[in-house]
């Protein structure tokens, strides 16, 4: 069974996604390579996050430092990680788009239908 984690004032808690093996120019990166930012998913986020000046929300994709992450676990399998809501570098932006029918579709759905949480 899986801990309940809740985060705290400004607090967030993520799951990092996973790492890629190969660019999207189909370069293969090695598995020691360091990346200096990561993404991430929302999971929760703590009650006295600013969310006028932090727009986020549950499952929102962001960028961070992994160096300012805190790991729920130290097993090498963790991909949980607490991060203070200041700390965020980016938020991925959902584009709005009309299909054929006239029914508004965000593109992000279509890029990340094999992103798996």
């Amino acid at each position: 069974m899986e801990d309940i984690w809740e985060p705290l004032g400004k607090m967030v808690l993520v799951k990092k996604d996973d790492d890629k093996e190969c660019t999207s120019g189909g370069i293969i990166l090695p598995s020691d390579s360091k990346i200096p930012v990561i993404t991430c998913r929302v999971l929760e986020i703590g009650q006295l996050v600013d969310i006028i000046n932090c727009p986020i929300a549950k499952m929102s994709k962001i960028l961070i430092d992994p160096s300012n992450a805190i790991p729920i676990s130290f097993d090498q399998s963790n991909k949980r990680y607490i991060i203070d809501s200041e700390k965020i570098l980016a938020i991925q932006k959902i584009n709005y788009t009309r299909n054929k029918m006239g029914v508004e579709t965000d593109s992000v759905d279509k890029i990340n239908e094999d992103d798996n949480i």
